[in-house]
């Protein structure tokens, strides 16, 4: 199975026996298509409820639009764990001109209040040219752009209740069903979900082309008393629309871990390849009750309780703090290949952040200043006062230079005889000019770094000189080596 395996989260929430039970109302969103005046076939709302005994519930219908084309049946009820209750909900579009009707039922038990989002399109007429068959299915095509003639976009939340409470670090379905104004499904729309609390925007994906939904899964980062979701929808041939619903995120002690936030540790930016072997940064919160760094090799798999797993691996780990963890991408997964990184601390889990890996991911090691992190033969560093000389032999340090001729299992230690060489070597060069290699591979007794030894060409001017290094077509970062003579 490609990019197996996966990791699917299910949460189980145990409150105290005295929080209060709140009605939960299901589907979260309702879309009626008009195509003629009159009534139209009713849809129903499940109510559930986490309690053993029936919880008693109004529900009652509003409209933002129109009026008196939305009703429900019946309006009070109970809902208990094992006996959900049920709501029919009725729509007449009788006497309703052309256009887009917004309405809600909401549940209320005690204070508590869960709303269902309605959406009523009574369609317009479509473009002349609208073949049969398109009229029959209701599905937009795709490639020729809107066949509804000054038609718009429709937008309905049906993944999550108005007055919604999500808690912080734990995985939420958000899901968006997109039409148009003559009653056609959009299944060629961009979906973007923005968050009021500060959490990044999310990408949302079409996931039933059939029915014009499109779905992701938000890990709340940010508690707020109150949150509004905005989902922004375009479509080629259309104007753009939103739809917004708002509710709250609920503090929540359980690690998360930052969006795309895993970065190899010599080279940190978004974007930057990753592979087996590499060496990594992986940033969250609350993925360590404090910082600790590995004290034996071969590297543990835990440390204080914080467990890195990356596609079900155990990763080995050098460091764990409550908001970074350094760790070794397992050598036994493969390049090509996407996975899932799931940090665990003491039992809690994050939500799965996704991570690609590559062949060829060099990465030089640098100070901040630029200047490359390189050995002299007495093992002093190579700085701006204490330059490189022409015809010196240096070491420098590297990360993601993939696999060896001496297989080496993760968080082992490397081996000093024989030593381990790379088995796609790589080139480097120097202000652009490529110098042979005299050593390729991993650092005997350290885990995961990679060593290059050069000699520095003869008869070079005095200078800074920028040094990359190029593996199966992927150039490193760019670092500057000083060189003067002696």
């Amino acid at each position: 199975m490609v990019n197996s395996p996966l990791d699917f989260q299910i949460v189980l929430n145990i409150s105290p026996a005295s929080t209060p039970v709140v009605p939960d109302p299901q589907p979260a969103g309702l879309i009626f298509l008009s195509s003629k005046a009159g009534p139209q076939a009713p849809q129903s709302i499940q109510v559930f409820a986490s309690s053993t005994t029936p919880l008693p519930y109004q529900a009652s219908a509003s409209m933002s639009d129109g009026s008196g084309w939305l009703s429900i049946s019946p309006a009070i009820g109970s809902a208990a764990a094992a006996t959900p209750g049920q709501v029919n909900v009725l729509v007449d579009s009788t006497g309703l001109t052309p256009g887009v009707y917004r309405g809600t039922i909401s549940f209320a038990s005690g204070s508590a209040v869960r709303s269902v989002n309605v959406t009523l399109v009574v369609q317009q007429p479509l473009a002349p040219s609208a073949s049969p068959s398109s009229i029959t299915s209701r599905l937009h095509p795709s490639a020729a752009g809107p066949s509804c003639v000054g038609g718009k976009l429709v937008a309905t939340q049906t993944g999550l209740v108005s007055n919604f409470s999500a808690p912080a670090a734990w995985p939420t379905p958000i899901a968006i069903t997109l039409v148009d104004t003559c009653g056609g499904i959009v299944s060629s729309g961009q979906l973007i979900a923005t968050f009021s609390n500060g959490d990044p925007p999310l990408q949302l994906s079409l996931v039933d082309a059939v029915k014009g939904q499109y779905s992701g899964t938000w890990t709340p980062r940010k508690t707020s008393a109150q949150t509004t979701i905005v989902a922004h929808a375009s479509a080629t041939g259309y104007e753009a629309a939103t739809v917004q619903i708002a509710g709250r995120v609920t503090p929540n002690a359980a690690p998360t871990l930052a969006p795309n936030g895993t970065f190899d540790v010599f080279h940190p930016q978004v974007g930057a390849g990753l592979g087996p072997g590499n060496i990594v940064q992986i940033y969250g919160t609350g993925l360590s009750a404090q910082a600790i760094s590995a004290a034996t090799l071969p590297l543990p798999t835990e440390v204080g309780g914080t467990q890195v797993l990356i596609g079900g691996v155990q990763s080995p780990l050098f460091y764990v703090s409550p908001g970074q963890v350094n760790a070794q991408i397992p050598f036994e997964l493969q390049a090509g290949q996407q996975y899932q990184v799931i940090v665990s601390a003491n039992g809690a889990l994050t939500a799965p952040e996704k991570i690609q890996l590559n062949s060829g991911t060099p990465a030089i090691l640098q100070f901040t200043s630029g200047v490359i992190v390189a050995q002299h033969q007495d093992g002093t560093l190579v700085s701006d006062d204490a330059p490189a000389a022409p015809n010196e032999f240096l070491t420098l340090y590297m990360s993601g230079l993939g696999a060896t001729d001496i297989p080496v299992a993760s968080g082992e230690p490397s081996p000093s005889k024989p030593l381990a060489n790379v088995l796609d070597t790589p080139t480097l060069t120097l202000n652009g000019t490529k110098v042979p290699l005299l050593f390729a591979g991993l650092t005997p007794g350290l885990v995961g770094l990679y060593q290059i030894n050069i000699q520095v060409p003869d008869g070079l001017p005095d200078g800074n000189y920028e040094i990359a290094v190029a593996q199966s077509g992927v150039v490193s970062n760019t670092t500057l080596l000083p060189v003067k003579g002696k």
